[in-house]
């Protein structure tokens, strides 16, 4: 059976290996290549124990009473994604075609593309900077553009073993679908309501620009789980790369970074 578990377990991570030298400049990386890697999708004996459960059960059982009074719902119907979620949703909430559904800049795509599928149009608007994950004046470096030091800073992290990279870089507003709103063909149902479609340019959202320029995601495999020792060497190899600003701002002197709306639009 395929599990999620690596060749060997890391042992845990030492204080000492934050002096050492950085992967990238010849030392030994915090996470070593052979362990970096695991299988996907991962299907593990529990996961095929209770699909066959599952079978064996009444329908209305499969979902547990317990979440739908968690949730304080009447009823609860599993979907097959979250994005079929979130159309359900939409069409629950009585949502229309034609209707505007305001979405956040920076978001999955499934959020704005599920309003599409039930042939709304998605407005969308800046994100609140309060909920960012990094502060990029606490980088101590603040001579150097913010975006270039976000850069230095995920090539020396992913050379330590860290599954660091950026999770999109443009506004959703910005990608092919909502640029070029072929829909389902003849522009619908962004012709329902031409008044809410607007161009947008990376530049309409200055807040989500900065967050883009500034932050990084940790994505291991999607949704395969951490082991508590990997967590740990995850954590210190931001701690060691913090304990270099000269190999960050060698990197940054030295490269030619383009901020990430300036590349091609892509997610992941």
């Amino acid at each position: 059976m395929i599990t999620d578990f690596p060749a060997a377990p890391l042992p845990l991570p030492s204080e000492a290996e934050l002096d050492t030298e950085l992967a990238a400049l010849g030392g030994d990386a915090l996470i070593p290549k052979a362990l970096r890697r695991t299988l996907f999708p991962v299907i593990t004996k529990e996961d095929v124990f209770n699909l066959m459960l599952a079978q064996r059960q009444d329908p209305r059982k499969v979902v547990a009473d317990a979440y739908r009074d968690y949730v304080g719902a009447r009823y609860a119907l599993p979907t097959a994604s979250g994005t079929s979620s979130l159309h359900m949703a939409l069409v629950g909430a009585g949502v229309r075609p034609g209707d505007e559904v305001i979405v956040p800049a920076f978001t999955f795509i499934a959020t704005a593309q599920a309003v599409v599928a039930v042939h709304a149009v998605p407005v969308f608007v800046d994100i609140d900077p309060v909920t960012y994950c990094m502060d990029p004046e606490a980088v101590g470096l603040d001579d150097l553009p913010v975006h270039a030091v976000k850069e230095a800073v995920h090539e020396l992290l992913v050379a330590e073993g860290v599954p660091a990279r950026e999770w999109q870089n443009t506004p959703i507003p910005c990608h092919l679908p909502f640029r070029h709103r072929d829909g389902f063909g003849n522009g619908h149902p962004f012709t329902l309501n031409p008044g809410a479609v607007r161009d947008h340019r990376p530049e309409d959202f200055p807040v989500t620009l900065g967050m883009l320029d500034s932050t990084l995601v940790l994505c291991r495999e999607l949704s395969s789980p951490v082991e508590y020792e990997r967590a740990l060497r995850y954590a210190d190899a931001f701690r060691k790369v913090a304990r270099r600003p000269d190999a960050i701002r060698k990197l940054v002197e030295a490269g030619d970074y383009r901020r990430p709306y300036e590349k091609a639009a892509r997610l992941g």
